[in-house]
């Protein structure tokens, strides 16, 4: 009897090292498991128009801590990227498949850990579709109300014009260092001659570099102004901005001015932004 309790004991015991030995491998198996994790991308507005700032913030929920990420790189499926937890972006222009259809753009966030992990995510943007009016913009030294209600400022100094005009848009800057006022012209061209339209502008500070977060300064109160005909015979109305930086921006740097304009009937709304460097 004691030689089969001895050979009972020992199965016994050849099982609990066994046992112990799986557990210790399903722990290490464990440990070395990838963990999971989710990007999630939120986006403000969230269905912007075309030349509108879009702020996006990045954030990760799971089995990886916000602290644990070392990287945030985004691309926004126009060609552009950046790089942060928080930034922004302008498209620039609608998206449009190969039939001709316009469809979201897709804006993807790569979030990579500290031990080289990479989690994705991505957000769809749909932009509105309204932007059907012939838009352009003019950096000015003067412009009278005459001029600006009748779309027959021309641009000073030379070079000083954007140029947008429905999606083909010349994007520029212009260095208002040392001068004391100027204006920025805002018109809208082949409307109807019993149209009104309205203009509201905003302010944006990105501080001593261009690529910063913009920061909201000021908007000014919406400006209502009827159509009338130039001497082209082109019915159309302007939108003039007298920038003064000594008493409406808080100091040097980069600024970003955002002219939202509606037709009176909201068949049109379209956003041009002028992008000025005031030195000190």
């Amino acid at each position: 009897m004691r030689s089969e309790e001895l050979k009972a004991r020992g199965m016994l015991v050849g099982r609990l090292a066994a046992a112990s030995a799986l557990a210790a491998t399903l722990l290490i198996l464990s440990s070395c498991s990838t963990p999971t994790a989710i990007v999630g991308v939120s986006v403000s507005p969230l269905t912007p128009y075309v030349n509108e700032i879009v702020l996006l913030e990045g954030a990760i929920s799971g089995d990886v801590d916000t602290d644990d990420i070392l990287e945030w790189e985004w691309s926004f499926g126009d060609g552009h990227t950046a790089r942060g937890r928080q930034t922004w972006h302008q498209y620039r222009f609608h998206h449009e498949d190969d039939e001709g259809n316009v469809v979201p753009w897709t804006a993807t966030l790569t979030a990579t850990d500290s031990s080289g992990r990479r989690y994705i995510g991505t957000k769809s943007i749909f932009m509105q579709d309204k932007d059907l009016i012939c838009l352009s913009g003019y950096y000015t030294r003067s412009a009278t109300t005459g001029c600006a209600d009748e779309a027959t400022n021309r641009p000073e100094p030379a070079g000083a014009e954007l140029a947008y005009k429905l999606d083909d848009v010349i994007v520029g800057w212009w260095d208002a260092t040392g001068i004391g006022s100027f204006y920025l012209l805002a018109k809208l061209f082949y409307l109807s001659d019993t149209d009104e339209a309205s203009c509201t502008w905003q302010i944006y500070s990105h501080g001593e570099s261009r690529g910063n977060l913009p920061e909201l300064v000021s908007t000014l109160p919406e400006d209502t102004r009827s159509v009338k005909q130039n001497a082209s015979y082109f019915y159309g109305v302007g939108f003039p901005l007298r920038v003064e930086p000594a008493t409406m921006l808080p100091g040097p740097g980069w600024y970003q001015f955002i002219a939202t304009i509606i037709s009176a009937d909201n068949q049109y709304t379209d956003v041009i932004d002028f992008v000025v460097h005031v030195g000190g």
